[in-house]
């Protein structure tokens, strides 16, 4: 059954720091994690299933052994914390995040749009209280 189209990727307009850097940091926990299954951080999850059952199949304590017990475990926590970081980049796609020089031509921008915005109320509010001649 297919899913339909792909979403198109969300913009956001300059984020604040600390969204911005939790974006960035599961996008660098979800590359290692991938890494840990030996797959570059474009995989997909059909490849990162196919990674971790070639390792379970080596880890898993009916053939390693009980001693194999806790790496199999960590292995099952890394496979379902890079499952649940996939299916979130595949949810919630976003352009990557803006350059500083984007961050700071949009905040000057705004500067400007503000002040001149502060010129025209100025000037209103000086047009109302205008002495008659």
């Amino acid at each position: 059954a297919g899913l339909g189209p792909p979403a198109a990727p969300c913009y956001r307009a300059p984020l604040p720091a600390s969204t911005a850097m939790a974006a960035r940091c599961s996008s660098r926990q979800l590359a290692a994690l991938l890494g840990t299954f030996r797959l570059p951080a474009s995989a997909t999850k059909a490849q990162l299933k196919g990674a971790y059952y070639e390792q379970a199949k080596v880890l898993h304590p009916d053939i390693s052994g009980p001693a194999g017990k806790e790496d199999f475990k960590a292995l099952l926590r890394r496979y379902e914390a890079a499952t649940r970081l996939l299916e979130l980049h595949a949810t919630k796609p976003c352009a990557e995040a803006p350059s500083d020089s984007q961050r700071r031509a949009s905040r000057r921008s705004e500067f400007v749009a503000d002040r001149n915005a502060d010129r025209v109320l100025q000037a209103r509010r000086q047009a109302r209280v205008a002495p008659e001649r």
